[in-house]
């Protein structure tokens, strides 16, 4: 008997050990996914949230004191939890890299955090690069 047959009880028993742990980071991939229930849940949850939002914005008489941190507020968690399927969606892009809308949406999330809190800090001080 050859060395490699000794070794080949071993050597499938590692493969199949490898095989098992993927397929048990596959089932709780699987049992993390977004489903049909929980993302309806996102939307309206966003909504609720983002209608006050846009109408203080866009409505005239509706605008009040505090009203741009009051906006960052609601629209804070639209932006992470609510998106939270995007975000992964983006990420697993970028791992293979590849970039897709969801990456450019995910990119453009990213960066509101980082520039709203001056731009509420300081509203009357909005350039529009002219």
């Amino acid at each position: 008997m050859s060395a490699h047959a000794h070794d080949r009880p071993a050597r499938i028993e590692r493969k199949l050990n490898r095989l098992d742990g993927v397929r048990q980071l596959r089932d709780r991939r699987a049992a993390t996914r977004a489903t049909p229930d929980a993302l309806r849940l996102r939307v309206r949850l966003a909504a609720v949230l983002a209608v006050p939002v846009v109408l203080a914005a866009m409505v005239p008489p509706l605008p009040f004191p505090g009203r741009q941190w009051v906006s960052l507020v609601l629209a804070t968690p639209v932006v992470t939890w609510a998106t939270w399927p995007r975000h992964r969606a983006a990420l697993a892009n970028l791992r293979h890299r590849s970039a897709t809308m969801d990456t450019l949406g995910v990119a453009g999330a990213a960066i509101a955090p980082v520039e709203l809190p001056g731009l509420v800090q300081h509203p009357g001080e909005v350039t529009t690069g002219h």
